[in-house]
């Protein structure tokens, strides 16, 4: 264990001096897992053991099991890098709700766009409507429609409508 945090360590000292030295040194740090590594676990252990050298992270303290000792290897000795297929990643279902500035809407838009919000809106509207007889109406001096209805609501026709209606 030793060994490999003094290999690496080696590495990320050499390395500081810019870009360019930061991507060798990640190239080397990445030949000398693959070089060394036994099996795949153990290649894992020795990158993720490397991007937290990269990163600044003490190795010591992490929980990933130890990587195997790993020497400095040449470009010669590298084996051909393999590209792994990586199948897409399902999107998780949102588990809480947004909040803060906004959220209201984002619940709102969520509620339009799926069925099950769909469904809530119906059952919702369908709570939502009374029926009722209109028993009463006036007008106002400024000739605007007053409703009263059989259940005790009282309907005004707001100033902006323009709109003239013919009750019989």
């Amino acid at each position: 264990m030793k060994k490999v945090l003094s290999g690496l360590a080696a590495l990320l000292v050499a390395g500081v001096g810019g870009g360019a030295l930061a991507q060798q040194r990640a190239e080397d740090l990445i030949a000398a897992c693959r070089a060394q590594a036994d099996g795949k676990n153990d290649r894992i252990a020795c990158l993720e053991n490397a991007l937290r050298l990269l990163d600044g992270v003490d190795v010591a303290t992490t929980d990933a099991a130890p990587p195997p000792p790993v020497a400095l290897a040449s470009e010669e000795d590298a084996p051909e890098p393999v590209v792994a297929a990586v199948s897409p990643v399902a999107p998780q279902p949102q588990t809480a709700a947004p909040t803060g500035i906004g959220a209201e809407q984002v619940i709102a838009r969520e509620e339009r766009s799926s069925e099950e919000g769909r469904k809530k809106r119906k059952a919702r509207s369908k709570a939502e409507m009374t029926e009722a007889k209109m028993i009463d109406f006036a007008r106002t001096a400024s000739g605007r429609l007053v409703i009263v209805l059989d259940n005790g609501q009282v309907w005004a026709q707001r100033a902006g409508d323009q709109q003239e209606v013919r009750l019989r």
